[in-house]
């Protein structure tokens, strides 16, 4: 008899690395998409059903070097 197999849909984060400044680990990386470790490159601002978005947009525009269109992208296929 044929087992069925279960598949499950997962999602990661872009992230940005941030080095660690405490304890014995300080200046190593930890591989996570913890957003109170490392820096999420897609934060509440990405998703078009989040209020208040907009609030720093010039700010994620200007460090992610995206414009307008790009986000409105980002957002549709965010959900």
């Amino acid at each position: 008899m044929r087992q069925k197999m279960l598949f499950y849909r997962g999602g990661y984060y872009l992230i940005k690395l941030r080095p660690i400044g405490f304890g014995t680990q300080v200046s190593k990386s930890v591989f996570t998409c913890s957003d109170c470790i490392n820096d999420s490159l897609i934060g509440s601002w990405s998703y078009s059903w989040t209020t208040n978005n907009d609030l720093d947009i010039e700010d994620i525009k200007d460090q992610f070097q995206l414009k307008g269109e790009q986000i409105q992208l980002i957002r549709e296929w965010g959900g």
